[in-house]
């Protein structure tokens, strides 16, 4: 398994549109392949990280570009730049 984590600031403000705009592409994630689940964590007032595992690196990195133009679409709601790192699972306490 691989994970990509993103975080990033957005507009509190907007955060009721924000999550309506996920919502609308909920589908488009869903369908990324190698994608097993995608989860999104509010840390503070205007921050969030996106936790994404994928069946392997192989499968974040090909679905790198569908990745970026569905952030691009939420780009209207941050205020600051993403920030996406790729982590190999290294320990796990489910197993």
């Amino acid at each position: 398994m691989h994970y990509r984590v993103t975080t990033y600031e957005f507009n509190s403000e907007q955060f009721d549109d924000m999550m309506a705009y996920a919502d609308s592409i909920k589908d488009q994630v869903q369908n990324i392949e190698g994608l097993n689940f995608a989860h999104v964590c509010r840390t503070n007032e205007t921050g969030a990280m996106i936790v994404a595992q994928y069946d392997n690196e192989e499968a974040m990195e090909n679905a790198t570009p569908k990745f970026r133009e569905i952030m691009g679409g939420m780009a209207q709601f941050f205020t600051s730049a993403p920030n996406p790192v790729g982590a190999e699972v290294i320990w796990q306490s489910d197993h």
